[in-house]
């Protein structure tokens, strides 16, 4: 019997809004259990928007409790509160009632108030023979409970000794600061679909299809039998293969019928890191080269080879100086090159160089060859359909590119800043950074033809840790689905990489076009040794354009120094790295596979019959 358990964790006030999330983990026997999602959370209170100013209020949950209701979905119940588990006197009495459709989708239906004081550690269990649900909670030290049939109004309110078990009296406590709220029994096909959202597939065996084969297409090497990956969660793959090609010949020589034949699996490896310093890496292959590009002050700089692989060890170049006439201009942040109907552009940021509260989006034109600066003409400024710039109450930054449907759209980061305060380089009574789309012109991409829409902003503890930010987006196609990383929160070492997706079809420049997952799919908890997963692009596997690669960069360490980003920048810089983007049974993208996961060694040899005729 499988059970799952919900839990916070025990840590410094420093990472309150990571530790103060509902977290899961897996059991066979209700004893030892096995942490999801890299031991982080999948749960977290929403900020609330009308307190706390431009920004709004970071909240944070306590006591998550998981319960069924009467159809048998899944709820969860818990107490919000303030950032360092302190208590949140606009909802003093008041638990918060989730619905959990799936683990990709919770919906907050209710502030259930039950008591005019704080309340912690509620319970629930649905009471078939009164059809009410009974609610029970902690209130001063002393425990009460009451009734609800649809978590909008609490009857019978009196104080009780607790009936409800949290199930946890056999937790051997084997996972390492969980504050355990409850245990709860469920399903073979829910713990299967836990398992398959929730946890990174592991290679489990190969099939060899595509087995028969005609003796002239094997002597002519125009077929070859297909490997197909099968992972964990169920998934599967066509993964590259080298045939034993002596062998088959052989075979083909020797006429029709069947016979055994061996190979090997391909396995790309790139270095780690891939490139050093190189902070929000961007990667495109253009007309046979492969350029790359990261943020830089005054300048941008690029790598250039003919193969991907070449980019690790090419030597960098200039391919744009900011003139010497303007001399406090900077902060050519975050660029990427985007071709738009067969002409190369390059988005990027400039502004006031060193301060960062002056920067806007801007897109330099290619009159030629990328890798020539005299082909490249001078940065633009983005400004919206009636010719004023972006934002003109902040700054707009990571802007992207993209067309879906013969439309080309940009996506980009935009921030209100508190101009009484900002030229003290304080983010506290910013506002907060949100993602906007609109549509361009792309004839004139620097120029948009429809009003900015925010379709994403900071509400989550991960994605508003020191600061509150969303910024980075990149698109990824899957099929139907439009999927867009960004990143959040401040970008050192807890900078993480979140998920938006939309169907392909739809409205994009509608916000109810677009879910957000309500969890970060990339932390500094996901592959050990690379901290502050963030800012990636994607690009095709030149070996298989079926496959994507991300980039992204990393630290190495797990520390910073916000008292002197000179010496943070020195021993723990932004390092770009690249590996294998997997789809999981449910479609989901897969960031955090490493190459032990992706191929285990174990199984890099393969065999299997194929018939000849």
């Amino acid at each position: 019997m499988p059970y799952m358990m919900s839990y916070t964790k025990k840590g410094s006030d420093v990472y309150s809004e990571l530790n103060d999330a509902m977290h899961l983990a897996l059991s066979r026997d209700g004893k030892n259990f096995q942490p999801l999602r890299h031991n982080t959370g999948i749960l977290f209170a929403e900020a609330d928007f009308t307190d706390g100013g431009l920004a709004g209020k970071t909240k944070c949950l306590a006591d998550p409790w998981i319960f069924r209701y009467q159809d048998q979905t899944w709820g969860v119940l818990a107490i919000r509160r303030n950032r360092g588990n302190k208590p949140d006197n606009r909802k003093n009495g008041y638990i918060m009632v989730y619905q959990w459709k799936t683990p990709a989708e919770y919906v907050l239906t209710s502030f259930l108030k039950v008591s005019d004081r704080e309340v912690r550690r509620p319970a629930c269990r649905y009471d078939e023979e009164k059809k009410v649900y009974r609610l029970e909670w902690d209130q001063e030290e002393e425990s009460f409970c009451g009734e609800t049939t649809d978590f909008t109004e609490i009857k019978n309110v009196r104080k009780e000794a607790r009936r409800i078990s949290d199930g946890g009296e056999e937790f051997q406590g084997n996972i390492q600061d969980a504050v355990v709220s409850n245990i709860m029994e469920i399903t073979e096909t829910e713990e299967e679909y836990l398992r398959a959202l929730l946890e990174t597939p592991v290679l489990q065996r190969i099939e060899i299809k595509n087995r028969r084969l005609s003796t002239k297409s094997v002597l002519e090497g125009k077929e070859m039998p297909e490997a197909e990956g099968i992972y964990s969660d169920g998934s599967r793959r066509e993964i590259p293969a080298d045939w034993d090609k002596e062998e088959l010949e052989t075979f083909a020589h020797k006429g029709p019928g069947e016979y055994e034949i061996h190979g090997k699996l391909r396995k790309k490896h790139y270095p780690v890191p891939f490139t050093e310093r190189t902070g929000d890496p961007f990667i495109i292959c253009y007309h046979g080269r492969y350029l790359m590009t990261w943020s830089g002050g005054r300048e941008v700089t690029i790598r250039a080879a003919d193969t991907l692989e070449g980019l690790h060890e090419a030597d960098a170049k200039v391919i744009y100086q900011i003139p010497e006439d303007q001399p406090e201009a900077g902060n050519m942040w975050a660029p990427e090159f985007h071709e738009i109907q067969g002409v190369l552009y390059l988005f990027t940021t400039i502004g006031k160089q060193g301060l960062w509260y002056t920067v806007q989006s801007c897109i330099l034109k290619c009159k030629g060859d990328p890798e020539n600066p005299e082909d490249w003409e001078e940065p633009v400024i983005c400004v919206k359909k009636d010719g004023s710039v972006l934002n003109e109450k902040g700054i707009t930054l990571d802007m992207t590119c993209f067309s879906v449907e013969d439309r080309y759209y940009v996506m980009w980061s935009d921030r209100i800043l508190d101009r009484e305060h900002y030229e003290v380089n304080s983010f506290g009574t910013n506002g907060d950074a949100t993602l906007c789309i609109a549509e361009i012109d792309p004839q004139k991409p620097w120029k948009l033809i429809s009003d900015p829409v925010c379709i994403c902003r900071p509400k989550y503890g991960w994605d508003r840790i020191e600061n509150e930010i969303n910024e980075g987006p990149y698109l990824l196609e899957h099929g139907e689905d439009l999927f867009v990383t960004f990143s959040g929160s401040s970008v050192g070492v807890l900078y993480c990489v979140g998920l938006l997706w939309a169907k392909r079809g739809s409205d994009l420049l509608d916000p109810c076009s677009w879910k957000e997952l309500p969890y970060p799919i990339l932390t500094k908890e996901s592959i050990p040794g690379q901290f502050g997963p963030g800012h990636n692009c994607f690009i095709k596997d030149p070996d298989r354009q079926e496959d994507d690669l991300v980039v992204l960069h990393v630290k190495e360490f797990d520390f910073d120094d916000p008292e002197d980003e000179d010496i943070m920048i020195a021993k723990n810089p932004r390092n770009s790295i690249i590996r294998r983007v997997h789809w999981n049974r449910l479609g989901y993208p897969v960031l955090d596979m490493q190459e032990h996961q992706d191929i285990p060694e174990p199984l890099r040899k393969i065999q299997g019959t194929v018939e000849l005729f």
